[in-house]
């Protein structure tokens, strides 16, 4: 647990400083580090 929160915290305020240095599209950083560093393997389409 504890070690998933780290690397979502961490993942999260990465994607956030280069949001801030570069500006906009987030998704496309966000998606693969919530994949592979975190570890989110359930995913589903929104409708």
């Amino acid at each position: 647990m504890t070690d998933t929160l780290v690397a979502a915290v961490g993942s999260g305020g990465l994607v956030g400083f280069t949001l801030g240095l570069v500006g906009g599209g987030g998704s496309i950083l966000a998606t693969p580090l919530l994949l592979y560093v975190v570890g989110v393997a359930q995913s589903r389409p929104a409708f």
